[in-house]
């Protein structure tokens, strides 16, 4: 009697592991998530948000062609990104440790590139060519990523502080001494006032242009290299003085059409004979 009444409760408590299991799938705000292993091209064309941690297996290209991709879960694994495509793809997890072996560990060849979180991009080196646009979207955040920009002649690389951060790696432009340089802004037409750009690192762009607009505050910390420092800041101060301070820099040309501030630290720059120029004649340029 016992045995047999024990076999028809199996069945029984099977059903009822089996409603449960579902009810919890069903439950409003319960997200089932599990690692996605990635060893090949992923293509995305629409607005997409993946909460699932993913493990890079090689190098893996991910094509944004519109919309925007947003990884949420953490980025791990011995591999690195390829981005493809005119969207945008946005790495918001904190606690991304992906690297390759050799190489960069992010590669952007066209569209857009943001960074939601510090250490989105993780440890590696961010390598960015003239199609591709490198956004800092983590307030007060620090990036320790070395970043390399491939310009042309008729396009400066562009990279937008969203938000104010730093810069702790090193910034070079290849290919700078026949191109356009180095763009650097907060994707706005206006100021954001209160907002600092820093650098720690260097800054390299040698013999091209390092064009600086719509952030409050520039500071380079480290050695800033190029050919001419430009300030396109007329239309961002309100009447505000705009303000870069500069390290032990290597210049030989800032150019600006706004009433500026330029503080120069390292004596043998300010000494050295660096050439400013203004285009208005009711702006003004100062050395410090």
């Amino acid at each position: 009697m016992g045995s047999g009444l024990a076999f028809r409760l199996r069945p029984l408590r099977l059903l009822l592991a089996q409603m449960l299991c579902v009810s919890l799938l069903a439950a409003p705000g319960l997200v089932w998530a599990e690692a996605l292993t990635w060893d090949a091209k992923q293509t995305f064309s629409e607005n997409t948000t993946l909460a699932d941690d993913v493990v890079l297996v090689g190098e893996v290209e991910i094509e944004v062609s519109r919309g925007t991709l947003t990884l949420g879960g953490a980025v791990t694994g011995e591999g690195s990104i390829r981005k493809t495509g005119a969207g945008m793809l946005v790495l918001a997890h904190s606690g991304n440790t992906f690297a390759p072996a050799s190489g960069a560990a992010i590669s952007v060849d066209e569209g857009i590139l943001q960074a939601d979180a510090p250490g989105a991009f993780g440890s590696g080196a961010v390598s960015c060519g003239w199609q591709g646009i490198v956004r800092l979207n983590a307030d007060g955040a620090t990036f320790p990523n070395d970043m390399t920009f491939s310009g042309r002649d008729s396009e400066p690389c562009q990279l937008l502080f969203v938000k104010g951060a730093t810069i702790a790696g090193n910034v070079a432009v290849d290919g700078a001494a026949g191109g356009s340089g180095l763009w650097v802004d907060a994707g706005t037409t206006t100021i954001k006032t209160g907002m600092v750009a820093k650098f720690t690192g260097s800054v390299n762009v040698g013999d091209g242009m390092i064009c600086l607009a719509t952030v409050e505050d520039y500071a380079f910390n480290g050695p800033l290299t190029c050919g001419t420092l430009f300030l396109n800041l007329k239309n961002s101060f309100s009447g505000r003085q705009g303000k870069a301070t500069l390290g032990s820099s290597e210049l030989s040309h800032i150019h600006s059409h706004l009433k500026l501030h330029i503080c120069i630290r390292e004596p043998a720059a300010r000494d050295g004979g660096l050439a400013i120029t203004c285009d208005r004649k009711n702006r003004r340029s100062a050395r410090c």
